[in-house]
C-alpha cells in the first residue's frame, strides 16, 4: 500500500506539475499579445545643442610712430580685426591715459584736438571728432551685425602739439577690448 501511496502520490506531482507549465505558457501567450509588445514601444528625446559667443581680436596695430608738427594735427591709424558669431563691442582704455615723455612732460588725452595746442585722441570708428581715452574701458565702436569672417577696423589717432612743448618721445599704452555686444 506504501508503494501504491508513493505511485499516486508521484502521478499526481506529475499532473500537477504538468498543469502549472502549461498555465504558465498560456499566461505568457496571452500577456503578449495583450501587453502592445506587437505595436512597438515608443519614446521622445530632446536634442539641445548650445553654441557659445565665438569672438576673437587679432591684427591689433602693434606701434603707432608719429612725428609732431606744431601746425597740423598729425594722425596714424590704430587698427583692429575681429571675427564674432554675435555683435560686438570694441572698446580701449589707458592706464595712464596722457602721453609722456621720460622727463615727464604730458600732452593730454582730449575731446578737442586741436591744431598748436597739446593734445591727442581716438576717433570712433565712423564718427568726427576725437574722444579722449581714459583709465575705464570706452566703446569706440559697435558692429551693426555679427561678423562670421575676420573683418578689420580702423581708428584714426590724432596728436596736436604746441610749438612750446619740450623734445622728447612721449608714449602710452592702450589696451584694445572686444566683447561680445550686451
Amino acid at each position: 500500500m506504501e508503494r501504491t501511496v508513493k505511485k499516486l502520490f508521484l502521478a499526481g506531482a506529475v499532473l500537477l506539475g504538468g498543469a502549472a507549465s502549461f498555465m504558465s505558457l498560456t499566461s505568457y501567450a496571452v500577456s503578449a499579445e495583450g501587453s502592445g509588445a506587437a505595436a512597438g514601444v515608443k519614446s521622445t528625446t530632446t536634442f539641445n545643442l548650445s553654441v557659445p559667443n565665438v569672438l576673437t581680436l587679432s591684427n591689433v596695430t602693434s606701434d603707432i610712430a608719429l612725428t609732431a608738427s606744431p601746425v597740423n594735427i598729425v594722425t596714424g591709424t590704430l587698427s583692429a580685426t575681429v571675427q564674432s558669431n554675435a555683435k560686438y563691442t570694441i572698446s580701449m582704455r589707458s592706464n595712464q591715459p596722457d602721453l609722456t615723455s621720460e622727463s615727464g612732460d604730458t600732452i593730454p588725452a582730449t575731446n578737442n584736438v586741436t591744431a598748436g595746442t597739446n593734445g591727442w585722441g581716438i576717433q570712433a570708428s565712423g564718427q568726427a571728432g576725437y574722444k579722449a581715452i581714459n583709465i575705464e574701458d570706452q566703446v569706440f565702436f559697435s558692429s551693426p551685425a555679427a561678423a562670421p569672417v575676420a573683418t578689420m577696423t580702423n581708428f584714426v589717432v590724432g596728436v596736436a602739439t604746441s610749438s612750446a612743448l619740450p623734445t622728447g618721445m612721449y608714449r602710452t599704452s592702450v589696451t584694445v577690448t572686444a566683447a561680445v555686444a550686451q
